[in-house]
């Protein structure tokens, strides 16, 4: 019995000191340095994927329960007579900012997954732009609005396309021109977002939507909010 009662014991503690060692390697997966394993960049892939479909829901619920015309990437409050953006065009419309105080979604806590040899001070970008797969548009020939959440590790990258796509291959985004440009802001990792700016001729090939991409040597994870 006292054998049986040893060895309760001695499991007990492996088991204690196993769950600290992956309490403790999660918590510095989120430091910046080094790579992450294949557990932690599935975990990370995860994350971003539930906020990705938050972000979605809320869009969605501003646009057809509340009736706004354009939900932005920032704080405003709504604007009955806001300035939004189809492209580089603008027009006045009803538009209010996702992570407004009455919309619920709090920003994204993503900067702790960010690669730090090439990471900024941007956590995420809003655009409205043409987005095609590279052979059809998404929508019509039309700017579609899409999110990105930048710089991402390369382990999270693969983990990512991995589960969209079958393959941990990271493509690179594409650019083209297109007459209508684009119109973008940035949400910043301090929780503040820049202004809306627009540039002429700018287009975008995504392969495949909620997938991870090299853009420039910064991974990126594009999820496309509304097809036009």
């Amino acid at each position: 019995m006292k054998n049986e009662n040893g060895n309760a014991l001695f499991l007990i503690l492996i088991a204690v000191a196993l769950f600290a060692a992956l309490s403790y390697a999660l918590t510095t997966s989120g430091r910046g340095s080094g790579g992450i394993d294949r557990e932690q960049a599935e975990i990370a892939s995860a994350q971003i994927f539930n906020y990705s479909a938050a972000m979605h829901n809320t869009h969605q619920r501003l646009k057809i329960a509340s009736g706004y015309d354009q939900v932005h990437l920032n704080f405003v409050a709504e604007n009955a007579a806001g300035t939004c953006y189809s492209g580089a065009t603008t027009y006045t419309c009803r538009s209010i900012g996702m992570f407004n105080s009455e919309t619920g979604l709090v920003p994204p806590d993503i900067e702790k997954l960010f690669d730090t040899a090439v990471s900024d001070n941007r956590s995420a970008t809003w655009i409205s732009a043409r987005v095609t797969d590279g052979t059809n548009d998404y929508g019509t020939s039309a700017p579609d609005t899409f999110v990105a959440y930048r710089s991402l590790r390369d382990e999270i990258c693969a983990a990512i396309n991995q589960k969209a796509t079958g393959s941990s291959a990271i493509p690179a985004v594409v650019t083209g021109t297109d007459a209508q440009g684009q119109a973008a802001n940035h949400l910043q990792t301090d929780d503040t977002a820049t202004a809306i700016g627009t540039a002429p001729n700018l287009s975008y090939e995504i392969p495949t939507d909620n997938s991870c991409y090299d853009f420039g040597g910064a991974n990126l994870f594009v999820t496309i909010l509304e097809t036009n």
